[in-house]
């Protein structure tokens, strides 16, 4: 079987500590494309995506991808997009 499933997901990395202990405030938000084979455990796959808020089956990894960048725009526009937000000093987490 070479059939792969390929799914949009988007996670809240809120709470989440980076390397310098400091946190990612509420609604830290980044979606990405997740491709794996048709026999593969999606549980498993699933359950390693810290954060998981929603996971989406897609026709294609290109629209995956589409799908992404959209949801991700979406973040960078009302303010929750992950990479844009502003780090919790661990000491007053």
């Amino acid at each position: 079987m070479k059939s792969k499933v390929n799914l949009v997901v988007c996670c809240d990395y809120a709470g989440t500590k980076n390397c310098f202990g400091d946190y990612f405030p509420e609604e830290s938000y980044v979606a990405f494309a997740v491709s794996t084979s048709g026999c593969n455990d999606l549980v498993s796959l699933l359950d390693s995506i810290g954060g998981l808020v929603t996971a989406n089956v897609c026709n294609s990894r290109k629209e995956a991808e589409e799908i992404a960048r959209a949801w991700n725009e979406t973040y960078k526009k009302n303010g929750t997009y992950f990479y844009d937000r502003e780090m919790i000093p661990a000491k007053e987490a």
